[in-house]
């Protein structure tokens, strides 16, 4: 009994049916063809459009590294190794696992100083590699320009490549698909624009119909046409003395309004797939400011989420990075993080604030690069406590906050003040005050502000209500 909570027993078993598993990807089943038939999709303009809107706007965050509970050594070592890398170039490799499913990048180390280091990170086609039942990875390289399955394969070293996944799960090994929801609206819009072609040509120049009396001969018939033909590519004709020439349906180019209608219908599709909206690329003359915003505060919603992806990919590189290089391997590993700029500087704000109650002075010269200002737009005034301000007690004394309060902020001071210390000069700590801010946990800082804002606003009413 006991050895049936240690493994999986509600599982397909592939071996004896199969070496590979199969992509259960029904589009491309049906469709006869590869992974190739929705890299051809991006030929479509309006896909590629959204796709740029979702790459663009994770592109425009910034990345810092946390160093959580790293030592120095392990924290400076990942640091310097993602920023020696084109880092964005590598979070456009890892977001396109989230439109083909799978996206497998091959690392290439170096070594420096004695560490090895990657020195380039290359995307590699997802058809080269195969899943086993056992979820493994075989990689089947192509021989004389076609592809073989009928090997073993090779086995993939460790530390080698990173395989970031899109929603893997037993019912979609190889991840969900992005363009596995374009593939009709795209394939459709192509036959749509092949017949509104057609139907320009056709309908959008009139087209004239020549009468003549009955009994009219042959002869006269086949010149009334070369007359016609002469109309239609100059506009000018000569027409004989009994016969007329009229428009032929002149309200039909009307009708092209239903190819309109059909061809936007599919890009919306088309933008709910990729960007779960329609309205930055079909805004027409609907839109509103507060539909824009909507829109707006879903695409950043969308990023954030991305960003989140990317995190997690290059999380397996970080941990490829210290597994490598050091020997004992701490359990909380510098983190990636990737946040607007907005963010961090209401971040910044609070962390300063910290360490100004708690008695460091910054200059004018920190505030000016940290918040990109002008030095002579502002001016720092000493900050006066409220109990140095009010209080009528003696000198000495001082408002002594109430002891859970002090328990959940004092973690906090005792690491900053620790960290403070290891400098030796005022100087030295504002050019390391960004290390400093990477020591600390911001989420537990934001707890502790709200907390002792919480706290004072209760013992504030408390007073006044005596």
């Amino acid at each position: 009994m006991a050895k049936n909570l240690e493994k999986h027993i509600a599982q397909m078993s592939y071996s004896q049916i199969q070496k590979l598993l199969p992509d259960p990807d029904k589009i491309l089943q049906r469709a006869g063809k590869g992974l190739e038939a929705y890299r051809d999709l991006m030929v479509d303009e309006h896909l590629y459009s959204v796709r740029q809107q979702r790459e663009l706007k994770l592109q425009s965050m910034q990345w810092e590294l946390y160093r959580s509970e790293a030592a120095d050594a392990v924290y400076n070592l990942v640091n310097d190794c993602l920023k020696n890398l084109k880092i964005y170039e590598l979070i456009k490799y890892i977001l396109d696992a989230r439109f083909m499913g799978t996206a497998i990048i091959e690392i290439i180390w170096g070594q420096k100083k004695g560490y090895w280091v990657p020195v380039q990170l290359e995307p590699k086609p997802i058809e080269w590699f195969k899943l086993k039942p056992d979820l493994s990875w075989r990689m089947y390289l192509p021989q004389n320009g076609a592809q073989n399955f009928n090997g073993e394969g090779e086995s993939l070293p460790d530390y080698k490549f990173l395989i970031i996944q899109n929603s893997a799960d037993p019912l979609s090994p190889y991840g969900e698909k992005i363009l596995k929801r374009c593939f009709w609206p795209v394939t459709l819009k192509r036959g749509g624009l092949k017949f509104w072609a057609k139907y320009t040509e056709k309908y959008g120049m009139p087209q004239w119909i020549g009468k003549l009396p009955p009994g009219t001969p042959q002869e006269s018939i086949d010149k009334l046409g070369d007359v016609l033909e002469l109309l239609f590519d100059d506009g000018v004709a000569v027409i004989p003395a009994d016969g007329s020439v009229e428009p032929m349906n002149p309200n039909a180019s009307a009708n092209s309004e239903n190819y309109e209608k059909y061809l936007s219908h599919l890009e919306n599709a088309i933008s709910k797939a990729v960007l779960t909206q329609t309205l930055t690329t079909q805004l027409g003359d609907t839109g509103s400011y507060s539909a824009t915003q909507s829109h707006a505060n879903t695409l950043e919603d969308i990023a954030k989420a991305d960003a989140q992806f990317v995190s997690e990919a290059i999380g397996t590189l970080i941990r490829y990075i210290v597994e490598l290089n050091f020997s004992d391997i701490p359990d909380d590993l510098p983190k990636f993080v990737m946040f607007f700029e907005d963010e961090v500087d209401k971040v910044i704000a609070d962390r300063d604030k910290i360490l100004t109650e708690m008695g460091l002075k910054l200059n004018k010269a920190y505030f000016a690069r940290t918040y990109n200002l002008q030095e002579d737009e502002f001016e720092i005034e000493p900050v006066k406590s409220a109990s140095a301000e009010f209080a009528e007690g003696s000198p000495g004394s001082a408002f002594t906050p109430p002891a859970p309060l002090n328990d959940l902020s004092a973690t906090l001071i005792n690491a900053a003040v620790a960290k403070i210390q290891e400098f030796s000069s005022f100087d030295e700590l504002l050019e390391n005050l960004d290390k400093l801010y990477s020591a600390l946990d911001v989420v537990k800082i934001r707890e502790a502000l709200a907390k002792e804002s919480l706290a004072a606003q209760i013992k504030g009413s408390a007073d006044a209500n005596g």
